[in-house]
Parts: structure tokens; C-alpha cells; sequence
């Protein structure tokens, strides 16, 4: 089951990564559907009848399983040792 299977992802991630993102393979509009059909990682699920993983919201329970053990892997991280240089490419 592969929302049972989040938590132990999760904890997976949450182990080996300093920062995490997780988005779900499409957002069910009908223009994303057409470019990933085409792809192979959406014909591979599909021949192997893992479905559930071409859905909007398989990313989910991933997310909220983080959210419990690590919310802070969640956001981005600054970064603030670029920000002088920055400034500089506009200082006039």
C-alpha cells in the first residue's frame, strides 16, 4: 500500500537529506497528463499497474510523514552568503 509505505520513505529521507522536496508527477491538469504520458517512468508505471503514482495527490502522505518527524527538511534554506553579491550586480 503505498500510503502505508510513506512513513518508512519519509524516515528514509529524513535520514539521509538535509533538505527535502517532494512533489507529486503531475497536477491532474489535462496539459501535464498529456507531456507525461509520453515519458518513461509513466509508461513503466503503467505497465507495472502502479496507477496510484500517476495521481495528484500521491505526494501526500510523503509530505505529511515529514511534517511529523522532520518539518523543518520542508523549507527552504537560505541563502545568505549570496545576498552582498547580489546587491552588488545593482548597486549603481
Amino acid at each position: 500500500d503505498w500510503r502505508k509505505g510513506a512513513n518508512d520513505f519519509a524516515e528514509l529521507l529524513c535520514e539521509h537529506g538535509d533538505y527535502i522536496h517532494v512533489k507529486s508527477i503531475t497536477d491532474g491538469s489535462e496539459r501535464v497528463e498529456r507531456m507525461i504520458r509520453a515519458t518513461t517512468i509513466a509508461k513503466r508505471l503503467a505497465e507495472d499497474r502502479k496507477y496510484h503514482w500517476l495521481r495528484p495527490d500521491t505526494a501526500n502522505p510523503v509530505i505529511s510523514a515529514i511534517e511529523k518527524m522532520a518539518p523543518e527538511k520542508l523549507k527552504i534554506p537560505e541563502r545568505n552568503h549570496l545576498k552582498p553579491r547580489q546587491l552588488e550586480i545593482f548597486a549603481a
